[in-house]
């Protein structure tokens, strides 16, 4: 049986095969066509059963893990440096590394609950405020200043400037990412509830 709007079944003649078709009066139910008028049988609309990936669940995925693998990468970048020692968000900082862990594990837990909620939940957008200004802090002012060792680790450190690693493009991207995602999680009032 092919689906057909209830419009079009209603506005058919008897040529339309008897069966169930979207109710035309009740939004998210189906009524029963005899051939020729409904009847007063309804029943619920069947629901797809499986894994609903909605848009905010993936940009909350993807900014997640962005963020939890940009702690890792380098955060700073020197054309005259081969090895930086301590050059990650987690090598520098194990407590704003493992905030950004736990904030990006939360956040699809977060993303994941929200798609059967009829309720905005800020979690997504906090944490994607939180990576992101990790990401610019670490990005700016003097913490892009490298200090080199002399030779075989003796001598004097000279300054090299630095610019934002790869670290920091995935964390700020991730945090973006999640801000998005919570930005698009559903936004029910009261008056919407049921």
């Amino acid at each position: 049986m092919s689906a057909i709007s209830a419009e079009e079944a209603q506005s058919y003649s008897p040529e339309v095969a008897p069966g169930w078709y979207p109710d035309p009066d009740q939004a998210g139910t189906q009524r029963y066509w005899d051939g020729s008028s409904w009847t007063d049988q309804r029943a619920p609309l069947p629901t797809t059963q499986g894994f609903n990936l909605s848009a905010p669940l993936l940009l909350a995925i993807i900014g997640a893990l962005a963020a939890a693998v940009g702690v890792f990468l380098p955060m700073v970048d020197s054309p005259t440096s081969l090895h930086i020692a301590d050059n990650s968000v987690m090598a520098t900082d194990v407590i704003v590394g493992a905030l950004v862990l736990l904030g990006s594990i939360g956040s699809i837990l977060s993303a994941y609950q929200n798609q059967h909620r009829t309720h905005r939940d800020i979690r997504l957008e906090a944490v994607g405020v939180l990576v992101l200004g990790a990401a610019i802090y670490y990005g700016t002012g003097d913490r892009l200043d490298l200090h080199t060792t002399g030779v075989n680790g003796f001598g004097a450190g000279i300054p090299i400037d630095g610019s934002p690693g790869i670290g920091l493009y995935a964390m700020g991207i991730g945090g973006l990412l999640l801000l998005l995602a919570g930005y698009l999680t559903p936004d029910h009032g009261p008056a919407d509830a049921r």
